[in-house]
């Protein structure tokens, strides 16, 4: 069985739903989590899941060791995202990566699924880079796969500019650069839509990707996390039609966790519950429906220490050209 390792560095507070990705983890006990962090005192973690304790200086430090031949640019932990295609290098000596057949990075605010049922030995075999966003992706733990962030696009080495002093906050070098350094490169990718990615735009759950496209589903849509499976289930064409994923993404949405998390979950906005396991028609229709009033009620709730005017007008403008976006596709 190939091993493979998910590196997930994290500085600052817990996120509210960590006991619910510690479970999902859990739930894939032949997959390791490396947690490297500067937050003291987690307990009860599962065997798979490893801290490693380290400051955020000495972070930048290691990094700065790793990518000696420029000077790079992380003034704050998020920025730490566009380097995660250069973690297999950056993490060799502090984690023992040599064991394991594949590297890579996830996020904290999804819940995992079964992984196995959809990396198999037929996918771990064929490809040599499994993801394309930022929230979930894994690399061969190859020399060439771990220096595949520096290599050429169009003449140039786009980490350098990416990775310098003087670059954007975050350029996304994750999920756009390091998938055109790929394609250019022919490494063998797996880009099928295996996780269910929810728009944060709205009060109700709408798959920002389908088929592997850009898209943005609204049919009625509730989850549940089923004996470590993970399930959709969705209103189409008058029935409800039950699908699994690798794991569902929560972009800028608090969940709220109203049950043990060692029970089978039903996932809806912005609950998660027991699950009775008597899933009905007339409950995903209820439960999964749109709420404008919510939607707004719980950001304000999230968000009013920080609202100025400026910041709204700002927001309102970043809708209306994410919904133009939208409709592109």
């Amino acid at each position: 069985m190939h091993k493979i390792a998910y590196i997930i560095p994290y500085f600052g507070k817990l996120p509210s739903n960590f006991s619910l990705w510690i479970r999902s983890c859990a739930n894939n006990p032949d997959i390791d989590f490396f947690f490297v962090t500067d937050i003291k005192g987690i307990t009860q973690l599962p065997q798979n899941v490893k801290a490693y304790q380290i400051t955020f200086e000495e972070m930048v430090a290691e990094v700065q060791r790793k990518i000696p031949e420029i000077n790079i640019s992380i003034p704050n932990p998020y920025r730490l995202c566009d380097f995660k295609p250069a973690f297999g290098v950056i993490f060799e000596d502090m984690l023992p990566l040599a064991q394991y057949d594949f590297w890579g990075y996830c996020d904290t605010d999804i819940v995992f699924g079964n992984i196995r049922s959809f990396l198999d030995a037929e996918v771990l075999n064929k490809y040599d880079k499994i993801g394309f966003l930022g929230h979930s992706t894994l690399f061969r733990n190859t020399a060439r796969m771990k220096l595949l962030f520096k290599s050429e696009l169009n003449g140039i080495k786009p980490y350098i500019s990416c990775y310098s002093e003087g670059s954007p906050t975050n350029s996304f070098f994750d999920e756009t650069v390091i998938n055109e350094l790929a394609k250019e490169a022919t490494i063998a990718s797996y880009d099928k839509t295996i996780f269910a990615d929810i728009s944060p735009a709205y009060w109700n759950f709408r798959l920002g990707y389908e088929h592997g496209q850009h898209s943005l589903s609204t049919d009625i849509c509730v989850f549940t996390l089923e004996s470590g499976n993970l399930y959709a289930h969705r209103i189409k064409d008058g029935k409800v039609m039950k699908s699994e994923y690798m794991y569902i993404h929560f972009l800028r949405r608090k969940m709220r966790l109203c049950t043990s998390a060692d029970s089978d979950l039903l996932i809806y906005p912005n609950r998660i519950i027991h699950f009775e396991h008597n899933l009905t028609m007339s409950m995903v229709r209820k439960l999964g429906r749109n709420s404008s009033v919510k939607y707004w009620l719980d950001f304000v709730a999230r968000k009013w220490r920080y609202i100025t005017p400026k910041k709204v007008i700002i927001y309102i403008k970043e809708r209306i050209r994410t919904r133009k976006q939208t409709k592109q596709f």
